[in-house]
């Protein structure tokens, strides 16, 4: 199957309320104090394959996005200020789902995203928390065993540079990373006792998910950094009361 799309969204406008007094060039005036409805014109073409005798799924997407009023925004002080610029986007996604063989599951997802964002000073830059590559991969097999299923896992995802201000400082950045997962369950056969044992974050991968730069020397001097998760590891059990 094969298919293509327009869509046109809008997202409403409205008021910014900073708390801290405002430093020039920003005054209190319309163009600070109100940001406009934003636009989207999106266009995408896609498809969806199914490969190897039904075993197989592939899908596919690739898109366009052309904002208008685009509302990005900064921190300045502890406020944050939204404002209207222009923006486009474009990218592709795919995505593969399989089952080769009896019990074996495999998902692979691999997506690109180029984003540019307007600056009042004329510089392009990417928007936040928009990395430009972000992949995917799980492998799980289950078999009979015990008079249950035993079944092993493997996860991980890999998500490009990021940043999280429009300022772009060093601060608010974060390299690539991945983080992988593993876990191994065992299942009663009929499906209502589950038991797993796993280790999250296995590399113990130390990354941010998070930041607001508050080093300004009016304000606070310093940048909240918030990471994930480290290394953790844990065993549960479930019990299912469905039939």
């Amino acid at each position: 199957m094969v298919y293509g799309s327009w869509n046109l969204g809008v997202r409403g406008g409205g008021y910014n309320a900073p708390i801290f007094p405002l430093s020039p060039p920003l005054d209190y005036n319309d163009a600070t104090m109100t940001y406009d409805p934003e636009k989207l014109y999106a266009y995408e073409v896609g498809f969806k394959a199914t490969l190897m005798d039904g075993l197989a799924r592939l899908n596919g997407a690739a898109y366009y996005y052309d904002y208008q009023d685009y509302q990005a925004f900064f921190i300045t002080g502890i406020d944050t200020i939204t404002f209207n610029t222009d923006a486009e986007s474009s990218g592709a996604e795919l995505e593969l789902q399989a089952s080769p063989i009896e019990g074996m599951d495999i998902l692979f997802g691999a997506a690109y995203n180029d984003i540019d964002v307007d600056l009042p000073n004329g510089d392009k830059v990417s928007s936040v928390v928009s990395p430009e590559w972000n992949l995917n991969a799980m492998v799980r097999y289950e078999w009979p065993m015990l008079g249950g299923y035993m079944a092993v896992q493997a996860d991980s995802v890999y998500i490009d540079d990021v940043i999280f201000a429009l300022t772009g400082l060093e601060t608010v950045q974060q390299d690539g990373y991945v983080v992988t997962n593993l876990s191994v369950s065992y299942t009663t056969e009929d499906r209502k006792w589950l038991a797993t044992a796993f280790v999250d974050n296995v590399a113990d991968k130390e990354y941010k998910v998070q930041t607001f730069d508050l080093s300004g020397l009016d304000v606070f001097g310093i940048t909240e950094q918030y990471y994930g998760r480290p290394q953790w590891w844990g065993v549960s059990l479930q019990y299912s009361f469905g039939d």
